[in-house]
């Protein structure tokens, strides 16, 4: 079940969006598929979902953080430095 909180995101269309390409990416990584589209994130980001799967986002709206696959999200940022 997502983590639930009230704070809103200012677009959540765009967050969602984001979403949809990094669990794409993420699942890739992981060698498995990611089925979930931007309409099941966005619906549920109106609802004050504050996580899924482990990954968060500040109250901009931005992905900041992934404790499920750290690697991964560093790898999608760009930040793989702080790992070797």
């Amino acid at each position: 079940m997502p983590k639930q909180r009230a704070t809103r995101v200012p677009n959540a269309d765009a967050l969602a969006d984001d979403l949809v390409t990094y669990m794409d990416f993420r699942a890739a990584c992981e060698g498995t598929s990611h089925q979930l589209d931007q309409d099941f994130y966005t619906a549920y980001i109106l609802m004050g979902v504050a996580s899924f799967f482990g990954i968060t986002w500040n109250k901009q709206g931005r992905l900041c953080r992934d404790v499920q696959n750290p690697m991964a999200f560093a790898l999608w940022t760009g930040n793989e430095q702080t790992f070797n």
